[in-house]
């Protein structure tokens, strides 16, 4: 398994799409995925699905970060993660759109709906 961190980020106030409180990327995973998979030695032939993900977001209005991801992303990658997005403040949430192997297939078969 590889557990390199690759980071795409860019300035909240750049590229972003504000929903309630929360400004959200408008970078999409499979958009980015060409030179992701290169940095991970994969080609596009495999699907991002497979890689753990997620994604940061910024609450405006509590001045936190918030790192959407699947369960497949424990604790210290969290920190990590954190890291190396420079977040002084900030707070988990499992989103099951990040959901990776198992997790993502109990998905498919309950509801038959991937996102």
């Amino acid at each position: 398994m590889d557990f390199r961190i690759i980071a795409i980020a860019h300035p909240p106030t750049e590229k972003t799409t504000r929903t309630g409180s929360r400004l959200d990327s408008n970078l999409a995973h499979a958009d980015e995925w060409g030179q992701v998979a290169k940095k991970l030695g994969r080609t596009t032939d495999h699907e991002h699905f497979s890689v753990p993900r997620g994604r940061v977001l910024l609450d405006v209005d509590l001045l936190t970060n918030i790192i959407l991801h699947g369960p497949a992303t424990k604790p210290d990658r969290l920190a990590l993660i954190a890291r190396r997005f420079g977040l002084e403040k900030w707070r988990a949430e499992l989103d099951q759109h990040y959901f990776t192997g198992e997790d993502a297939d109990g998905r498919f078969e309950s509801d038959g709906d991937p996102c």
